[in-house]
């Protein structure tokens, strides 16, 4: 089976793609830490994720999914979730990064906001099989590509917290 290697943020993502799916995996000392599946259709949804134990919580799903909406097109999951796939998309919903998640009404075709409950939970699993959770490219303003320019360069800066100081090489 040939892959294509994709270096997208530092990372080599391998890609096939066949007549009903796409398939991404991120390989580490060749061996496979991170999976994406992608069942193609009238739209892209997510057959499967799969992340090795001990890379969980570091950001490598959300890689395969920044890499899939970036170069590829949106993303819908439906609303049943393990509890480990819940997790990592409220992760996605509350620092979404280069993503933009919504709710999407797939017979309406209607998007919207998602909306958070008491708890501050996002409230988006409910018993609708027509809503589903949408990830796409988040297309940043001037201003935040400004605003990241300026914070990603190196100044040399002094800090104090509490009676020790801080410098940043």
């Amino acid at each position: 089976m040939k892959f294509k290697v994709i270096n997208f943020n530092n990372y080599d993502i391998k890609i096939k793609k066949n007549n009903s799916t796409y398939h991404l995996g991120i390989l580490l000392n060749d061996a496979l830490i991170a999976y994406l599946s992608v069942i193609i259709g009238s739209y892209n949804q997510i057959g499967r994720t799969l992340v090795d134990q001990n890379f969980r919580k570091q950001g490598w799903m959300r890689c395969l999914i920044d890499y899939f909406t970036k170069n590829i097109g949106p993303l819908i999951c439906d609303n049943t979730q393990t509890p480990d796939a819940k997790d990592m998309w409220i992760a996605l919903i509350k620092m979404p990064g280069n993503l933009k998640i919504s709710t999407y009404n797939i017979k309406t075709k209607k998007k919207s906001k998602i909306k958070f409950n008491q708890s501050g939970e996002p409230s988006v699993w409910n018993n609708n099989p027509d809503i589903v959770l949408l990830a796409e490219e988040r297309i940043m303003t001037e201003q935040e590509i400004n605003h990241r320019l300026i914070s990603e360069r190196n100044i040399e800066w002094y800090g104090v917290f509490g009676n020790e100081k801080y410098i940043n090489p």
